[in-house]
């Protein structure tokens, strides 16, 4: 019990490691949305869209882009969505659009347990 207890307790540590190394990269990646010269409400679209992605490699990968415009985020998003469409062997290709970034990440979690799901059973 002792040890199950140590284990989860370093467990818990590592989780909040990531979450605030998550954190912090999130916050880089939302300045620079919030720098892109757009209307407010679009603005609120694509920092929407932000928070509904739950998926910390494009948040990552979006941290080391550089963009300035509309277009070039646009384009890094889809560069990101491209290289994960050949990666896990899609037999469509997903463009963004803002203001369905959830559904795109949902699609994602949905195929990716399809496929560790095909997996597990052909083992």
């Amino acid at each position: 019990m002792v040890v199950k207890n140590k284990q989860s307790r370093t467990e818990l540590k590592n989780k909040k490691k990531r979450d605030k190394e998550f954190k912090k990269i999130f916050n880089i990646v939302l300045s620079k949305v919030r720098r892109l010269k757009l209307k407010l409400e679009q603005k609120r679209i694509l920092v929407a869209d932000l928070y509904e992605c739950n998926n910390i490699d494009l948040v990552h990968y979006l941290s080391t882009e550089t963009f300035t415009t509309t277009k070039e985020y646009y384009e890094a998003i889809n560069a990101w969505l491209d290289l994960e469409t050949k990666a896990f062997d899609y037999a469509y290709k997903i463009y963004y659009k803002a203001g369905y970034m959830g559904n795109i990440t949902e699609m994602i979690r949905l195929h990716h347990n399809a496929r560790d799901l095909k997996r597990d059973i052909e083992q």
